[in-house]
């Protein structure tokens, strides 16, 4: 999905304009909305560098929602000559073999397909366009020190079913500074309010969430690399970058049938950039192999698998540079979307 879909989508939703917007709507209302929007699936968690500062509100994502307009800027990563580099080839061809040879999971013919993750969310902020009144005289344009990223953590759990209705039950907690730099802009600018802790809880009807069907996709490697590329092509910067996430958004479907994650495994280990990370532990402490690919230099976008089931634990993005937009040192995990639990249920309030 391209920046302007996101947009789009946005609008047909939420048919105002931002100015009117800012005047009118209090940040609760604005984060009920995103997460309206969010619960319909956006492209799905994935993390993007911020674009040259405008004014707005910039949300740096793997996938949910604060508050305020989002503006998605596009991916920076460019395509190589070569496939997965041979390390991470020879893992991805691994793991292609372990998914093969795992029971194939239910699949819902009248019940939910449930998941549940914990995710932290990067939200960049130009402080001057936080809706009045805000206890900040701002010049125009605001200077690069009048900005700040903050950091939002939630609880997601899905049910969605084959019709594409279910629920979706998001605990959001705090929001974090990861560097003082950004809490001290912040004060500085009288400590607007941020997005606060709470729950949301929404059912929705038949096709208002997405619902992946596995029988589109072929499992033969070659015809799926095809597929893949060719659902690719147009979006973003890069059809290479956008194939390996749109590898990662199949491969968290765990109800996936075994060929077709084991023929996942086997594209992967075809797009060019992608390497091996090797070793790592996720968010929560599980072990398991990474590989990833590496955005303009100043991003490492990583998918984080078990290699004795081939199931995705997580993904995550890896700082690799002092950048302006956030205070960190390189190598800090600014954006993770860790999967805890899936399955299939026979009501919104089962779990497995």
């Amino acid at each position: 999905m391209t920046d302007l879909n996101v947009l789009e989508r946005f609008a047909s939703q939420n048919p105002i304009s931002n100015s009117d917007a800012e005047k009118s709507l209090a940040p609760q209302q604005w984060r009920s909305m995103l997460e309206n929007i969010v619960s319909n699936e956006l492209p799905h968690e994935r993390a993007v560098v911020p674009p040259r500062r405008r004014k707005g509100i910039r949300l740096v994502t793997l996938g949910a929602a604060a508050l305020a307009v989002a503006i998605v800027a596009p991916t920076l990563w460019a395509d190589g000559p070569t496939g997965a580099s041979p390390a991470a080839a020879k893992v991805l061809h691994a793991g292609a073999d372990v998914a093969r040879k795992q029971p194939p999971a239910p699949i819902p013919s009248d019940g939910y397909r449930y998941t549940k993750s914990r995710n932290s969310w990067l939200v960049y902020y130009d402080i001057c366009s936080f809706p009045s009144p805000t206890p900040l005289t701002c010049p125009a344009p605001p200077p690069d020190d009048w900005a700040f990223s903050v950091a939002i953590s939630n609880t997601r759990e899905k049910w969605v079913a084959s019709d594409g209705s279910g629920r979706l039950l998001v605990e959001s907690g705090e929001p974090r500074f990861l560097g003082p730099r950004d809490k001290a802009t912040w004060k500085a600018a009288g400590s607007p309010e941020l997005d606060s802790p709470g729950t949301s809880d929404q059912s929705f009807g038949p096709n208002d969430i997405s619902y992946t069907d596995f029988s589109e996709y072929s499992t033969d490697p070659d015809e799926l690399y095809d597929q893949i590329r060719g659902k690719a092509e147009g979006h973003g910067h890069s059809t290479d970058a956008e194939m390996f996430v749109l590898v990662g958004d199949l491969l968290r479907e765990t109800v996936a049938p075994p060929d077709l994650r084991a023929a996942l495994f086997e594209v992967a280990a075809r797009i060019p950039g992608v390497e091996l990370v090797g070793e790592a532990t996720d968010p929560v402490g599980r072990r398991g192999t990474a590989v990833a690919r590496t955005s303009g230099g100043e991003l490492r976008y990583e998918l984080i698998f078990d290699p004795e089931t081939s199931e995705l634990l997580a993904e995550r993005e890896v700082l690799l540079e002092r950048v302006d937009w956030i205070d960190v040192e390189p190598g800090t995990v600014i954006v993770y979307q860790v999967y805890m639990n899936s399955g299939v249920v026979e009501t919104t309030s089962d779990r497995p």
